[in-house]
């Protein structure tokens, strides 16, 4: 069992750094909320994190939005949503986001390339900071997730096909809320974030 204010004692740098700039919500026991009395959630700082933290007793998850503000420029993280439906097909879930990190690493996005394993399911996404600099980023980030579910479509299919519906892949740019690193999952489960070179170490 993980107790709220002991775990996020530990990880709460992690999750704010990750949140602020980003419009944030929580999910308590699959309840998702984006205010607490009346006003927005705003995390700036663990200590913004660990004072929603202390106030349940059930697992906090934190989640912030795909778009996020870095000084003046609004950003947007280019999203690959591979969701099982069933926990069986984790394993081939994680082949597949392996097949989509590895495909951008093949053509010079390397660094900025990680895994989230988010319960249900797991997400490649593309540090959004290697947008910097393009005017338009949400439109950008879109498009640079399309393509390579276009260009990857034959073999996602072959994968899809082989789980019987149970594993799908989608566009997670648009009304995409992020886990934020380390949070909770459950009492027993937390958001892991990992790189291409560590998937053959990930295990469940």
């Amino acid at each position: 069992m993980v107790n709220n204010i002991l775990w996020y004692t530990r990880v709460g740098d992690k999750v704010a750094e990750f949140l602020k700039g980003r419009k944030t919500c929580i999910k308590v026991k699959d309840k998702e909320l984006c205010e607490i009395n009346g006003r927005e959630i705003k995390v700036n700082s663990s200590s913004d994190v660990m004072k929603i933290a202390s106030t349940y007793n059930l697992p906090v998850s934190f989640l912030g939005s795909t778009d996020v503000l870095i000084g003046d420029l609004k950003l947007v993280t280019p999203t690959w949503v591979i969701g099982f439906r069933s926990k069986d097909y984790w394993r081939l879930g994680l082949d597949t986001a392996w097949l989509i990190a590895k495909f951008l690493v093949d053509n010079g996005i390397e660094k900025s390339v990680y895994i989230a394993y988010i319960g249900k399911g797991f997400e490649v996404r593309i540090n959004e900071r290697v947008l910097s600099g393009i005017d338009d980023s949400s439109k950008v980030s879109f498009s640079i997730v399309e393509y390579v579910l276009r260009k990857l479509k034959l073999k996602l299919q072959r994968i899809v096909y082989a789980s019987h519906g149970r594993i799908y892949v989608k566009n997670g740019v648009v009304d995409r809320m992020l886990y934020a690193p380390l949070t909770l999952l459950s009492s027993s489960e937390t958001v892991i974030y990992f790189k291409i070179d560590e998937v053959e170490e990930f295990d469940l």
